[in-house]
């Protein structure tokens, strides 16, 4: 079992990518599905997230990449891009035999133990400057409550 985290997910995630994944998801979802028509939503959808100037103590702050953390369209969206990274191109690295599973920015996989994790580490970083991963790796098989490891063979 090893266990990658995206940095800074949401701020790493560019609006322009965002809206692409936006775009693609868009063209599966028949037009009686929205409450307004594809191309008003695909306008809309960045007036919405590139507003995010806020005041913090009397100073205002302006963001200048990514999506705002926080905002329930950022969450959406961050979950739509990752989804198209993990179909175009996270499974395929991960390989055969192996399990992905994701929650926002923490994914378990499950891999053969002959699997290279630096290699699988390093491709996974390639994919996008910008979104990068860490990782755990189990030390030793871990117990379950109620539940005994038994070596195969």
């Amino acid at each position: 079992m090893v266990s990658f985290d995206v940095k800074s997910l949401y701020t790493k995630v560019s609006i322009e990518e965002a809206m692409d994944t936006v775009r693609r998801a868009l063209t599966n979802i028949s037009k009686d599905e929205l409450p307004v028509k594809k191309m008003d939503y695909i306008d809309l959808v960045p007036l919405c997230v590139n507003f995010g100037a806020f005041v913090f103590k009397e100073q205002e702050y302006v963001r200048h990449r990514g999506l705002a953390m926080g905002s329930p369209l950022s969450a959406v969206m961050t979950s739509l891009y990752m989804e198209t990274l993990e179909v175009d191109k996270f499974i395929r690295i991960i390989g055969r035999g192996s399990k992905w599973f994701r929650y926002v920015d923490d994914i378990l996989v499950m891999m053969p133990e002959e699997s290279n994790i630096n290699n699988k580490l390093r491709m996974l970083n390639a994919v996008n400057e910008h979104i990068q991963f860490t990782v755990e790796m189990e030390m030793e098989r871990a117990s379950l409550p109620g539940y005994t490891h038994r070596p195969r063979g």
